[in-house]
């Protein structure tokens, strides 16, 4: 459940990285 959510915000953080950096 942990590693789950660890995932998840990880790719909510390079999410938001590379719309910064596209944008």
């Amino acid at each position: 459940s942990l590693i789950l959510v660890i995932f998840y915000s990880n790719i909510s953080f390079l999410h938001i990285k590379f719309t910064y950096v596209l944008d």
